[in-house]
This record gives structure tokens, sequence and C-alpha cells, in this order.
């Protein structure tokens, strides 16, 4: 960037010689911002575990209904992504959607196995799961993207059962658990 009629010798071998180290540092530098990096990741995924596990902490402690419990509810489980990026699922800006509410499963004619599911959905086009035994040996039973849905089970079969719904952007918690027997 200077004049080269005005500079010396000299001039020009310093300045070859700041361009050298700066080039030499590069790597140094890349090595402390990839490090840098990834500690604002690590802090930024305790920080999203710290709120999912706040947020379903105070689910349990509200009931449905309640504007605690509302208010809860309203806050999504993961951050909304612009899609692209590294790790959440790219939903384009969509959000997780909201936890089931108001799970009811209820029986049909004695002796036919027949359970009605429904619940209160959140807005959006959702995939509804339903999901048997919830904890860690749960499975799932069905998945319909329309509520109520019939469900046949085993005559007097006890069934426990829980919701979640799942969008482009992934999957929202289980909604509370519902138990019936089937007619």
């Amino acid at each position: 960037g200077q004049d080269t009629a005005t500079l010396s010798l000299a001039g020009f071998q310093a300045l070859m010689t700041a361009a050298r180290a700066a080039d030499g540092a590069i790597p140094g530098t890349d090595q402390d911002f990839q490090g840098a990096e990834g500690d604002v990741h690590e802090k930024q995924a305790e920080l999203e575990d710290f709120v999912t596990a706040a947020l379903e902490l105070g689910r349990s402690q509200y009931d449905v209904g309640t504007t605690e419990r509302e208010i809860i509810d309203a806050v999504p489980l993961e951050p909304a992504t612009g899609g692209g990026g590294g790790g959440g699922g790219g939903g384009g800006g969509a959000v997780i959607p909201a936890v089931p509410q108001e799970l009811t499963l209820t029986s049909g004619a004695a002796g036919s196995g027949l359970l009605t599911v429904d619940a209160v959905l959140g807005a959006g086009t959702v995939t509804v799961k339903v999901i048997r035994n919830p904890g860690p040996e749960q499975s799932v039973v069905s998945t319909f993207t329309t509520l109520p849905q019939v469900l046949s089970f085993g005559a007097g079969e006890a069934v426990t059962l829980a919701l979640s719904a799942v969008n482009a952007a992934g999957e929202s918690a289980l909604s509370e658990a519902g138990m019936a027997t089937a007619p």
C-alpha cells in the first residue's frame, strides 16, 4: 500500500518480515478461534439443557389450564433455527410444536378393545405420535395428523399413553400420560 518510488530496500524487507510474521500467526489464531467456538457451542448446549429441564419441571408443577402452565407451554423447548447451520434440524424458521394438552382416552363398546384418543394440539400442521408406556421402555403405537383417533387394543387391556407433536423443526416433549382399560 505504499508508493514504491519512495520505498527503500530496507523498508521493503521490513514490510515483508511483518507480513510473514502475520501470516505465521494465522494458524494459531485460527486454533484459538476454533477452541473458543467449541466452548460457545458447549455452553449453548448446557444452557439449552438447563432451559429444557426448567420447562419440564415447571410443566410438572402447574396444572393444565393455569396461566402459569400456559406461559410455560408457550415456550419452545428448542430455539427456532434458520435452517442450514449446525445441529438442530433446519425447519426454515419453524418452531418445535407445543406439547399436546388435555389428553383424553374414551372407551368404546364393551368387548371392542377400542379407545378414542383425543387432545388439544397447538397451532400449525403436526404429526401426532401416540406413545405407549412413556418412559425407558416406551413404544410408538401410531402416528397420524388428525385427532381424535380410534385405536384398537386387547379387550380388558390396561393402557398408558402419552402424545407428542412433530413438525419440520422437531418433536415436542411428551404430554402428561393418560390411562384407560380397553373395554
